[in-house]
């Protein structure tokens, strides 16, 4: 695999990795469901993927315990869960069940956030530029107790910047799309398109906002918040 190749993978899978989007078209992965939540007495869980293209798929699958620190996301190695089978081999139209198992037996009182990170491997024998993609997948484990994100909204300026941040004082993540300013007169500014990314339960997430010559001082900023099939409006923004 050339070094080339591998640089070219590594910018396409960052950005599949937190839009966890369920098909890597140019390789056949695919996978179902698109993202895990086992509720808090749930011990395992199971992951489809399938190989859609015309030759075989080998793979590497990790799961990483997933935090978010100072508003940017971290991945760190976790023995939370075992995941089987960490090696796979799918034969072209053929699917493969990767297996969640809980390692823990106590349930936490906020909601447990982990990644699955699918990694296509080199085909073995085959010379030449091979391009590999990294597929990444949200996995939940509900808290002891039923809970719900609880948001609230800050600006700051930084560098001649102005960014929104979102902080999550809840108990379990809200996954939000569609984030936008609407101002006095109903005109909307894009912050993010579909989705803007997880906010997880006691951090937090920044974005940075366009210039705008009125500032961001007279409207809301609205999102559809985890299933939510319309904007609704976010917390008033305070100063920081």
């Amino acid at each position: 695999m050339a070094v080339a190749a591998s640089r070219l993978s590594t910018l396409a899978c960052l950005g599949l990795l937190w839009l966890g989007c369920a098909t890597t078209a140019a390789t056949g992965l695919r996978t179902s469901p698109s993202w895990l939540v086992l509720g808090a007495g749930q011990k395992s869980a199971e992951l489809s993927v399938s190989n859609t293209g015309d030759q075989p798929l080998h793979a590497q699958v990790r799961l990483y315990r997933w935090t978010q620190h100072q508003g940017k996301e971290q991945l760190t190695p976790t023995r939370d869960m075992a995941v089987s089978p960490p090696i796979m081999e799918i034969a072209p139209r053929q699917r493969q069940v990767v297996r969640l198992v809980r390692l823990g037996e106590t349930a936490s009182p906020q909601e447990g956030s982990y990644r699955i990170l699918i990694d296509q491997l080199p085909r073995p024998g085959v010379t030449g530029e091979q391009t590999v993609l990294r597929y990444s997948a949200p996995v939940f484990v509900a808290p002891a107790a039923p809970g719900a994100p609880r948001l609230s909204t800050s600006l700051s300026h930084e560098d001649r910047r102005t960014l929104l941040r979102v902080d999550n004082h809840g108990s379990t993540h809200a996954r939000l799309a569609d984030l936008g300013y609407r101002d006095a007169d109903g005109r909307r500014v894009t912050v993010a398109d579909r989705l803007a990314g997880y906010v997880l339960p006691g951090q937090y997430k920044t974005w940075d906002l366009p210039e705008r010559a009125g500032g961001y001082a007279d409207g809301e900023f609205v999102a559809k918040v985890n299933q939510d099939r319309t904007e609704r409006p976010l917390p008033p923004a305070q100063a920081r």
